[in-house]
């Protein structure tokens, strides 16, 4: 899910080998909705067969990510590597968790 358009997204994903069996791309332009909105996360979920969003972990590198998140109900997790504007604190967000790097969401699924 991204607030990027399509036309940008797509072929990036498509050119990166990891991301080959991604079930679900959200773009900005595939809904009328933006994040924070929920609905893209609660599109991308219906995309993939789930209807609960309480069953899903969301990680996210900008405060519409976790707002997006907790809008739709979900587990939030803050990933404090990526972009973070200078003004923001990543503790003020809200996210359930806060991960300093992408293996430490290993440890909160467990």
């Amino acid at each position: 899910m991204t607030n990027k358009p399509s036309f940008l997204t797509r072929p990036l994903i498509e050119s990166i080998p990891l991301f080959s069996d991604c079930s679900v791309i959200v773009c900005s332009d595939d809904l009328p909705e933006k994040k924070p909105d929920p609905r893209p996360l609660t599109f991308a979920l219906e995309q993939i067969g789930i209807t609960d969003p309480s069953c899903c972990i969301y990680a996210g590198d900008h405060i519409r990510d976790i707002q997006c998140g907790n809008n739709a109900g979900a587990v939030t997790v803050a990933a404090a590597w990526g972009y973070i504007p200078q003004n923001q604190q990543i503790s003020d967000w809200g996210a359930d968790f806060t991960a300093e790097d992408p293996g430490c969401i290993i440890s909160i699924l467990s």
